[in-house]
């Protein structure tokens, strides 16, 4: 498999509703969320590229929920539920090429992850 990615940054709050922790009261994140995509090596352009960074960019910009408090876009705001978020988010979009996978990072050290 040959695969691209693009990683972006936003920064959003959120709570647990139901969480028994520090995790339950509003805080923010500066969350990662890393796209990967599939590419065909024998398809690729006449630069030898096989998507352009700054039109993919430019496609997956949109989707992130920048500087919102993300219950008000879901009820449970996991990483694991942005993970998902995500996805539907592409898919609704059509971006192209296909998703190999995507990982959500809430800190340094702590990330959700879907693969197809």
């Amino acid at each position: 498999m040959n695969a691209l990615g693009i990683i972006l940054h936003f920064a959003a709050a959120h709570f647990l509703p139901g969480y028994d922790g520090p995790c339950g009261k509003m805080h923010g994140h500066t969350w990662r969320v890393e796209f990967k995509f599939r590419y065909n090596p024998n398809k690729l352009d006449a630069c030898g590229i096989a998507v352009d960074f700054k039109g993919l960019k430019a496609a997956l910009k949109p989707i992130l929920p920048d500087h919102l408090c993300l219950n008000d876009i879901m009820p449970k705001p996991s990483a694991e539920m942005l993970v998902e978020y995500f996805l539907r988010r592409l898919i609704e979009i059509g971006v192209f090429p296909p998703v190999e996978s995507i990982q959500v990072w809430e800190s340094e050290t702590a990330y959700a992850e879907w693969h197809a």
